[in-house]
């Protein structure tokens, strides 16, 4: 696929549909509100899908309206924005997220919105956090068999690369390296570090200080890179 692929689809002669599958509420913010500004101005319509509450310290029920609030900075629409409470999804580092599981109610999500692409983690999950992992090996199996429809054969399958921890913490001169590169899908980038802020204080109960220098410091804050979905059940994490 071209280079910017994926931010090509909201140039097209009808609004684009982009559909966000993460793990906990603030992950839309930490990690893809390049993305997020760069649809919400192109006039794509953005879907967000968060597969648990954020419940591992029991402000689940907080976290989920945190989110909805967050996305509102962005553009976003509310009615755009599914909260899952699943028993067997719970928010923890070394909490086991079963692929299949993942992937079912990811399937069932996509038939619901039949969006143009699926954004989600890569195979390290930025953070190596273990639901984010799982959350990408259950996007690679709901694409794989959405696909199979009629309606959703067009779906693209995108996942957001991992960097070196050096890169991770070059905050905006990250920017320069990713325009430089060729080996990316798509690149979105965004200086409006002031609407990222505004957008992870709505996240109250999440605001400690290293959460709010890991946004001044992070290139996440001003530059995703996208590579397209491996095909199958590729879940390898190089």
């Amino acid at each position: 696929m071209a280079r910017r692929g994926l931010l090509g689809l909201f140039k097209g002669p009808s609004r684009s549909k982009v559909l966000l599958v993460t793990a906990h509420p603030d992950d839309e913010t930490m990690f893809f509100a390049p993305l997020l500004v760069a649809a919400v101005q192109q006039q794509a319509r953005v879907f967000v899908l968060c597969l648990s509450t954020g419940d591992a310290d029991g402000k689940g029920e907080v976290r989920a309206k945190e989110l909805l609030r967050a996305c509102a900075v962005f553009g976003i629409s509310t009615r755009d924005v599914t909260v899952l409470d699943h028993p067997h999804l719970r928010d923890g580092m070394h909490t086991n997220w079963p692929p299949v599981l993942v992937a079912e109610l990811v399937a069932a999500h996509l038939r619901d919105v039949k969006p143009d692409a699926l954004v989600t983690f890569d195979a390290f999950g930025v953070s190596g956090h273990d639901n984010h992992i799982q959350t990408y090996q259950g996007c690679v199996l709901a694409v794989s068999k959405v696909r199979e429809s009629i309606e959703l054969a067009h779906l693209g399958g995108y996942v957001l690369q991992s960097t070196s921890l050096l890169r991770k913490f070059l905050g905006p001169l990250d920017t320069l390296i990713s325009l430089a590169r060729k080996d990316y899908v798509a690149v979105a980038v965004t200086f409006n570090i002031l609407l990222v802020f505004r957008a992870m204080t709505q996240h109250w109960s999440q605001l400690l200080w290293y959460r709010l220098l890991f946004l001044l410091l992070s290139r996440f804050s001003f530059v995703n890179t996208f590579s397209c979905m491996p095909e199958g059940s590729s879940y390898s994490r190089g």
